[in-house]
Order: C-alpha cells, then sequence, then structure tokens
C-alpha cells in the first residue's frame, strides 16, 4: 500500500495527465530533488511535491523547499519548475515566493480550483486532504 506523500506524488502526476501534459513519475532515490518530471514544447519541467498535515505552514519552511527545488532545477537542465503543497499560501505571499524563485506554487487552494471540472481528481484530492488531515505526518 502506499503512503499518503506517494499516493499525492500519483494524484499530482494524474492531474497534470489531464491537461495533457507528458511525464513521468520519478522513484526515489534517483528523483535529483524533483517527484515528477513534465515535458512541454521539447522543455523539461521539475515538479516537487510537499504534504503536510497543517493547512498553514511557516514561510520559512517553503523558503526552503524553494531554495532546495531551485538549485536541483539549475543542476539538472530543467527550463523551470513547480512547487506542489497540500497547505495554503497567501496569495500575495505565494505571489512574492514566485516572483523572487522563479518557481510556480500551487497550494491547497490552487489544487482544489484545478480539480473543479474533474469529479474524479476532485474526490481524490479530498480523500488525499482528509487523511492528511487526520495523520500524523
Amino acid at each position: 500500500m502506499r503512503n499518503i506523500g506517494q499516493r499525492f506524488e500519483q494524484f499530482i502526476f494524474d492531474l497534470f495527465k489531464s491537461f495533457e501534459l507528458d511525464g513521468k513519475l520519478i522513484s526515489q532515490p534517483t528523483d535529483r530533488g524533483v517527484d515528477i518530471e513534465i515535458n512541454k514544447n521539447s522543455s523539461k519541467y521539475g515538479i516537487e511535491v510537499k504534504t503536510y498535515r497543517s493547512r498553514r505552514i511557516p514561510i520559512s519552511t517553503f523558503k526552503t523547499s524553494l531554495i532546495q527545488l531551485q538549485y536541483n532545477l539549475q543542476n539538472n537542465n530543467y527550463k523551470g519548475g513547480f512547487l506542489v503543497l497540500t497547505a495554503n499560501i497567501e496569495p500575495t505571499i505565494r505571489e512574492e515566493l514566485k516572483n523572487e524563485f522563479k518557481i510556480e506554487i500551487f497550494d491547497r487552494g490552487i489544487l482544489i480550483s484545478l480539480t473543479s471540472g474533474n469529479e474524479e481528481l476532485r474526490k481524490e484530492l479530498e480523500a488525499i486532504l482528509l487523511e492528511l488531515s487526520q495523520s500524523g505526518l
């Protein structure tokens, strides 16, 4: 049985696939700090997926993840990247971090919005978020 982190990675992979983007899940320990690789227009993008039990996480935690992801993207020839989280970030802070690190950030609210037209993905996201809220992660 997959743990919640692997389940969330698979969900994010399926979400990107639903937008007709080609990609692959990268299994650990060979993931080089990127959980999912997406190909678009002959360019490669890295996606790092983070699960949190709490909806609110300190900004310093996000910044640490962004610094690590930025380093991994630059050192592995990715054109760009995404940090995808189960937590919420205030929109103004998300925009500031995006501008500072040049990495797209998808938080809980954005994921809910992106799944609004896909009942299967919406139900899986809700199940993952519920499981996280009840777990000790």
